[in-house]
């Protein structure tokens, strides 16, 4: 009912209740920091926010921790959000909140210039999928995301294709802070365009795994031949972990292959392969095919 009221009068009687209830808890801070950003005092959701993160148990930490990356900090919250980070990433229970963390976390410390604590983090964070992309063909008003460009019948390294504009080849394209695969400026042409990203993982054993993805647009998952994840819409936002997809990986080498159908603006693929529930495993990155 907090959320779908407009009445501001049972919103605040909402939070009084939450926080006498269970006081100190991350829901009781989560509720008032929603109204502190309806009543429009940041500096309160602020610090209501810092608040619900540092409670373990709460099951939204990381979405708030991207609230906090978005609003203005003086310089008081922000040394604390840095610390609430740093924390964060070496003690949570769960391991998708600590990798989080360690994105944020390592992205900033990079803008302050401190290389060897944002390498820790990003040792933190672990390891991302290398790809090798090869684009683009033609996605006018979306239509590329149903058509079936030859990289969907086997991937071939050394295999060259006729493209929207020219003859194009597979290749490994530049990356961001995190590993995301930067396609922005790099492959031709770069808005309304199809491109293929490949990988491969080699596993220890037989089980279940997790491919944890995040895309700027609508994308195609196939793994070891098998399409397990299909996704028309996108938020806005570029979240670490935007997608996760349980799967089942052989011992030995896997494929995967990621098709992503590129509108307008930025364009950027991140994955990475992880146990049940983001815990770290034992996997080596190898060349697709």
């Amino acid at each position: 009912s907090f959320y779908s009221t407009g009445d501001v009068a049972v919103l605040r009687r909402s939070v009084e209740d939450a926080a006498r209830a269970a006081p100190g808890s991350g829901l009781a801070h989560e509720l008032a920091a929603e109204l502190a950003r309806l009543e429009m005092r940041e500096s309160d959701e602020v610090e209501h926010l810092l608040a619900a993160c540092a409670d373990p148990s709460h099951d939204a930490i990381i979405r708030h921790l991207h609230r906090l990356n978005e609003l203005d900090r003086g310089e008081a919250h922000h040394a604390r959000y840095l610390g609430l980070l740093e924390a964060v990433m070496a003690s949570h229970p769960r391991a998708d909140v600590r990798a989080a963390s360690a994105a944020l976390l390592a992205a900033h410390l990079h803008v302050q210039g401190e290389d060897a604590a944002r390498d820790a983090a990003l040792r933190a964070l672990g390891p991302s999928l290398p790809f090798w992309v090869v684009g683009g063909w033609d996605n006018d008003q979306g239509k590329g995301f149903d058509a079936a460009w030859p990289p969907e019948q086997g991937v071939d390294l050394g295999a060259r294709y006729d493209g929207a504009l020219m003859q194009i080849g597979w290749q490994q394209p530049p990356r961001a802070l995190i590993g995301a695969a930067v396609l922005s400026d790099f492959l031709a042409p770069d808005n309304w365009s199809v491109a293929y990203a490949a990988s491969a993982v080699v596993a220890p054993r037989d089980g279940d795994y997790e491919v944890r993805l995040a895309s700027t647009d609508p994308l195609k998952l196939w793994v070891n031949g098998e399409l397990v994840l299909e996704t028309r819409q996108l938020e806005s936002a570029w979240p670490l972990d935007q997608f996760v997809v349980p799967v089942k990986l052989r011992a030995g080498e896997n494929q995967l292959l990621i098709k992503s159908a590129h509108r307008t603006g930025g364009w950027r693929l991140h994955a990475r392969v992880t146990g049940e529930r983001g815990g770290a495993v034992d996997v080596r990155p190898a060349a697709p095919g």
